[in-house]
């Protein structure tokens, strides 16, 4: 059986842990008084309860893509590639029909007796429809290679920081109307470490967050 690499296994196991607690108490510490993320209620004009609410409702979300994709992608590439060497075994196995007339070789075969209800169909009909249809998986194989594959995952905790990352992005334009930033430093990098922080999650290089934010697409 393949192993799966090393950082997805430590990816799935902390998302497995951050699932259980939202089941259990969610990702805030209610017992807590202050959050980091307090100080950053005002600029987004939202109340500290609200913007806890907000950032509980943002890591959950997180953590649900994060976990769709881990659980999911790896294994839909894997047999995306598969299929794909399924596909050019079987068009290239099927070359010779592409390049035969039905017509050279179809009287060879005897039509069989029509059952009951049954339409005639002639061998040379068959084979004529079968040729198109080799000819058709040809072109539509030529489609299929020109199809990008979803990335390997990258590495540790990759996942949930990007998802992260964009669902405090979108959030930010939404509460203050105005484009995020493509910058690694500022409020909002600030505000979305803070949020992180806040909701415990895997501990992560300081400056990975404005980094992704950063290179994230429009």
């Amino acid at each position: 059986m393949r192993k799966e690499p090393p950082d997805r296994k430590i990816q799935l196991r902390e998302i497995g842990a951050l699932e259980k607690r939202i089941a259990t108490r969610g990702l805030l510490d209610q017992t807590r008084d202050d959050f980091l993320i307090d100080a950053f209620a005002l600029g987004v004009g939202r109340s500290k309860r609200e913007l806890r609410s907000d950032v509980e409702e943002i890591g959950r979300n997180a953590v649900m893509v994060a976990a769709m994709f881990l659980r999911t992608i790896p294994s839909e590439r894997e047999l995306a590639l598969r299929m794909l060497t399924v596909l050019k075994n079987v068009d290239n196995v099927a070359k010779p029909l592409r390049t035969k007339d039905a017509s050279d070789f179809a009287s060879a075969f005897v039509n069989p007796v029509p059952g009951p209800g049954q339409q005639f169909i002639s061998a040379n009909q068959v084979w004529t429809k079968i040729n198109e249809l080799v000819k058709e998986l040809h072109e539509l194989r030529q489609r299929a290679e020109h199809f990008e594959l979803v990335e390997p995952l990258a590495g540790r905790s990759e996942m949930l920081a990007r998802a992260f990352v964009m669902q405090m992005r979108e959030f930010y334009e939404r509460r203050t109307g105005r484009r995020a930033p493509k910058a690694r430093s500022g409020k909002l990098v600030d505000l979305m470490q803070a949020a992180w922080d806040d909701l415990q999650f895997p501990a992560i290089p300081e400056t990975r967050l404005g980094h992704i934010l950063e290179t994230l697409p429009r």
